[in-house]
C-alpha cells in the first residue's frame, strides 16, 4: 500500500514539475567586462590607391551583456581611446592624432554602443549600433561571432568574439586626403575581445 501510495504521489507529482521547468529561464543575461590586455582593434586603410596602410588602438575598454538563449537580451558599450592610435610610425601617429584626423584634444573618445542584436545562428549574431566618432554619430552594422569560452583562474566565464566591419571616414567628416586619393575613404576594422564575467 505504501509503494502504491508514494507511486501515486509521484505521478501526481509530475505534472507540476514539468510547469516549474517551464516557468525557469533556458539562460539568463551576463555581464561581461572587456579585457583590454587580450583584447584588440586594427584597421587598415588603402594609400595612394596602391597599398593597405594598417594600425591599431591601444585602449579598448567597455562592457557587453550577453545572453545565450535570447540574442534581444544582448549589447555592447565599448569605449576607444583614440590618442592610443599606433602605426609604428611616431610622425604618423602625431598627424593621425591632430584635426586632420582622430582629432584626440577636441574628441578624446570614440564610442560603439549597440541598438539590436539577432542571432544568425551556429554562434553569429547580426549587429546595429550608433559608432560615435569626431563628435558625429552614425549607425553601422556589422556581424559578430563568438569564437570561444573558457574559465578564468578565479573561477569567471570568458569569451571571445570576434568582427569586421567598414567605416568610410567621409560619413564623419574625416576627409583629409580623400579627394586627392591620398588616403581611402573606407576603413576596413577588425575587432577581437575577450570578456570575463563582472562580478
Amino acid at each position: 500500500m505504501k509503494k502504491l501510495l508514494s507511486a501515486g504521489l509521484f505521478v501526481a507529482a509530475l505534472p507540476l514539475a514539468a510547469l516549474a521547468l517551464q516557468d525557469e529561464p533556458a539562460s539568463k543575461p551576463v555581464t561581461y567586462t572587456i579585457d583590454p590586455v587580450h583584447s584588440s582593434i586594427t584597421f587598415h586603410v588603402k594609400h595612394m590607391g596602391a597599398a593597405f596602410a594598417a594600425g591599431r588602438f591601444d585602449s579598448l575598454t567597455g562592457e557587453l551583456v550577453f545572453d545565450e538563449g535570447d540574442a534581444g537580451g544582448c549589447s555592447v558599450d565599448a569605449h576607444v581611446d583614440p590618442a592610443s592610435v599606433s602605426t609604428a610610425n611616431a610622425d604618423r601617429d602625431k598627424h593621425l592624432r591632430s584635426g586632420d584626423f582622430f582629432a584626440v584634444e577636441e574628441h578624446p573618445d570614440m564610442r560603439f554602443v549597440s541598438t539590436s542584436v539577432e542571432s544568425k545562428g551556429d554562434g553569429t549574431y547580426a549587429m546595429k549600433g550608433t559608432l560615435s566618432y569626431r563628435g558625429v554619430e552614425k549607425e553601422i552594422a556589422c556581424t559578430f561571432e563568438k569564437v570561444g569560452e573558457a574559465t578564468s583562474r578565479d573561477r569567471r566565464r570568458v569569451l571571445g568574439f570576434t568582427t569586421e566591419f567598414v567605416v568610410k571616414r567621409s560619413d564623419f567628416g574625416d576627409v583629409y586626403g580623400v579627394a586627392q586619393r591620398i588616403l581611402g575613404d573606407d576603413v576596413h576594422v577588425r575587432v577581437d575581445i575577450e570578456a570575463g564575467e563582472k562580478r
